[in-house]
């Protein structure tokens, strides 16, 4: 558990979240790497049609397993502990926008999901367990290009091997390898393009990348999103802080994510 007085700005699109990691982090972690360790036809069993976001998808330079529904291969059911928890610490920031813009009670909650997993359905957030395998031949270093995330927020969990990279906003000069700063117990924290439109930009979206490196990796990654049935009315965001936006907008959660896949190709391949 994490006080919102703890929680720094997002302003500049991004925060370390100092020890808060959960403790089913340990078992999650474990269970995803035994995962990856299965031989490769028995991964391909648990993939489904490209546009779910859903299960295994087996990339040239990574591999990669997402986590939206309760229902997994055995062997990864430590996760939904850790999807619940990261969901948990995600409302949490939630509530720390809400009161840093002014914006009313529940405002944003009322946007997401209740819980991580739902019982029935598919979950609207992902939790991604993406594996970078060890190469010597990607292009120009770079195992996963620039990019910002069409989430709300984006939780990223401690890897053990820097490679993520995030654009320093406030100086506007350079990359900041951000993992090199984050402790093991620690939470990064990316705003994305979503919560970057409600509040009129007032948090910018962490543009980021991830470096090659020489090594296997493994990323464990919450991306927080609009639930498809959320109404997204500007009119609801506008404070003194957020001014008024000069192109108002009302739109479902379901249809902010049509439009925005539809316009910018998915740079890690999930979508």
């Amino acid at each position: 558990m994490i006080l919102n007085s703890s929680i720094p700005t997002l302003k500049y699109g991004y925060a370390v979240l100092k020890n808060v990691i959960p403790t089913s982090f340990v078992s999650a972690r474990a269970s995803a790497q035994y995962y990856f360790l299965h031989p490769s036809d028995y991964k391909h069993l648990h993939q489904y049609p490209y546009n779910l976001e859903l299960g295994y998808r087996d990339l040239i330079h990574k591999e990669m397993f997402m986590i939206r529904e309760s229902t997994l291969p055995s062997e990864l059911s430590p996760c939904i502990h850790l999807a619940t928890d990261l969901h948990d610490i995600s409302l949490q920031c939630l509530e720390a926008v809400s009161k840093e813009l002014q914006w009313e009670d529940h405002l944003l909650s009322d946007l997401v999901d209740v819980d991580a997993l739902p019982s029935f359905n598919i979950a609207s957030s992902i939790l991604q367990l993406i594996h970078y395998r060890k190469t010597n031949n990607i292009t120009h270093g770079i195992a996963c290009d620039v990019h910002q995330d069409i989430s709300l927020l984006t939780l990223i969990c401690h890897t053990g091997v820097p490679a993520l990279e995030i654009y320093d906003y406030l100086n506007n000069t350079d990359w900041i390898n951000i993992e090199s700063i984050q402790g093991m117990h620690d939470v990064i924290v990316l705003v994305g393009e979503a919560l970057s439109l409600i509040s009129n930009n007032y948090f910018l979206p962490a543009t980021h990348r991830v470096r090659a490196v020489h090594q296997s990796r493994l990323a464990i990654i919450y991306q927080l999103r609009f639930k498809n049935d959320a109404v997204i009315d500007s009119q609801l965001f506008e404070t003194s802080l957020t001014k008024p936006f000069k192109h108002p907008f009302r739109i479902t959660g379901c249809n902010y994510l049509k439009m925005e896949k539809s316009t910018r190709q998915s740079v890690n391949g999930s979508y």
